[in-house]
């Protein structure tokens, strides 16, 4: 198992059953975080790079980890195979404020719906390190993204090269 991968088996195991490592990435700003969930290729990067540019904060652009805190806050946290990649160890987490699910494609936002997008995140295998944990943790992070999902608001966001982005900024403003 390559380092990646155990950093990844290491900090399941550590959030479990209070949290997931995702397929994803995530931004800030002021009191709220994004989590952006999307497949190889699928924008993930482009619009956590184009958000900072605005003004937010990146907390992780591959594998992020979504946690509930002893406070009962869930916190997007950087995980430590992006800290090890960038060399960047001071990444503050952020309380998580919504979720969305990169598309490509003209622009277009649209809600969606919690089970739909649990659907969509087990089809994708958007849970990081499944294949390396015992069957429990594997079980315990499923539910997990279930409660994330049904607890924040989930959108889907298509987006294209030249988009403003504007639309996925007046979802966040109104949640």
């Amino acid at each position: 198992m390559d380092n990646t991968r155990s950093i990844l088996r290491a900090q399941l195991m550590a959030v479990s059953p209070r949290g997931v490592v995702v397929h994803g990435a995530a931004v800030a700003r002021g009191k709220g975080a994004l989590l952006m969930l999307a497949p190889s290729d699928g924008g993930k990067t482009t619009a956590a790079y184009k958000l900072a540019d605005l003004g937010w904060r990146l907390i992780g652009d591959d594998s992020v980890v979504v946690a509930r805190g002893t406070d009962g806050v869930v916190r997007a946290l950087p995980c430590g195979s992006h800290r090890m990649r960038t060399g960047r160890f001071g990444i503050a987490p952020a309380p998580l404020r919504g979720v969305v699910f990169l598309e490509k494609g003209p622009e277009l936002l649209l809600p969606a719906a919690p089970d739909y997008c649990f659907y969509r995140a087990e089809r994708a295998g958007w849970l990081m390190a499944r294949d390396i944990v015992p069957g429990s943790v594997l079980l315990e992070a499923r539910a997990f993204l279930r409660f994330l999902l049904r607890s924040f608001p989930v959108a889907v966001y298509r987006t294209g090269p030249g988009d403003s982005g504007e639309m996925l900024l007046a979802w966040l403003n109104s949640i």
